[in-house]
């Protein structure tokens, strides 16, 4: 089996005959190998410093010798701190320590209010449009939206944040209807309705239908999906104005605001007088009709018989003075 030493001794041009290292050149050193190994023949702290390197911690490296700013205490390179102004690159401010603040290209000890160190120890102003790509910005605690590819404080509508901090879509979100109507302007339908069925905050941009001598008021009709349905209508209006005539108020003729119409407005009846007046009479006086004549009888009154002359003659005269008399007296009376 491979053991530290037969892996050191081969890995720097020895042989090993399963206990001992011979090295074409020079000694063997445990855990280094032989004596023209190299720092960068090690990968971990352990093997670095047993082969008697300096393992740095800044870059996990093995080095033969502690780069600027850092000293050896014999097995790591301990950084080598110095004011913050000393440091003119964004990296060797950032290598001690310090924040990078790429508002004035200077090292400080602290990002300055309003802002603050991402992953790169680069100072910068709050807000989730500062990050560019999606692990600063996720590390930075905001949101990365995939489908516009932009660091957001919050998934927008209609995706949902997974378990990395990225803004997916999200299938499962409520589906709502669109209707689109096209009409003229005397209510008749100038194009067949456009339809379709969104998820809420999904984005429609439908253009209007080309009527030929018609011209929409919207050529296209854009949006987000609400939480309801959603129903519009584009009207067309006839080219060169020749759309349905609106009905124009009727004006009242101009007339001399001073002068009263020539016409009479109401017709006079004619004068008549309502209840006939009888004639004039003389009440004390009785009509001058003459009365119903009365008729006169045509008949002779019944004949006295004939007696005989003598019996005639005395009776006669007797009679006749009597019947005399009393006529006369009653015509007096």
């Amino acid at each position: 089996a491979e053991t530290p030493q037969s892996y050191w001794c081969t890995k720097t041009g020895g042989t090993w005959d399963g206990s001992a290292c011979a090295c074409p050149v020079g000694d063997f050193v445990e855990n280094k190998g032989c004596s023209e190994a190299v720092a960068s023949d090690f990968y971990d702290a352990g093997s670095c410093i047993g082969a008697g390197f300096i393992w740095n911690e800044q870059n996990n490296s093995c080095v033969s010798t502690c780069p600027d700013g850092y000293t050896s205490d014999g097995q790591y390179c301990k950084l080598v701190k110095q004011n913050p102004s000393e440091y003119k690159t964004k990296d060797a401010c950032v290598a001690v320590g310090y924040r990078w603040n790429e508002t004035n290209s200077s090292c400080v000890e602290s990002c300055p209010s309003g802002s603050s160190a991402d992953i790169n120890g680069v100072c910068k102003i709050n807000g989730a449009s500062n990050y560019k790509d999606k692990e600063s910005c996720v590390t930075n605690k905001f949101k990365w939206d995939e489908t516009t590819a932009m660091c957001v404080s919050a998934c927008p509508a209609g995706t949902k944040e997974d378990t990395n901090g990225v803004c997916k879509k999200d299938d499962s979100a409520a589906t709502y209807s669109i209707i689109i109507r096209y009409v003229k302007e005397d209510g008749s339908e100038a194009a067949p309705s456009y339809t379709a069925t969104l998820k809420e905050g999904e984005a429609y941009s439908v253009t209007s239908p080309v009527i030929d001598g018609y011209t929409a008021d919207a050529t296209t009709v854009s949006g987000t999906m609400s939480k309801s349905s959603i129903d519009l209508t584009v009207k067309y209006k006839k080219n060169g104005g020749e759309s349905t005539p609106t009905p124009t108020p009727t004006t009242p003729p101009t007339t001399d605001p001073t002068t009263p119409p020539t016409t009479d407005p109401t017709p006079v009846p004619p004068t008549i007088d309502p209840t006939p007046v009888p004639p004039t009479t003389d009440p004390t006086t009785p009509p001058t009709t003459d009365p119903t004549p009365v008729p006169s009888p045509t008949t002779d009154p019944t004949p006295v018989p004939s007696s005989s002359p003598d019996s005639g003659t005395e009776n006669g005269d007797v009679g006749g003075t009597e019947d005399g008399s009393q006529s006369d007296e009653h015509g007096s009376e």
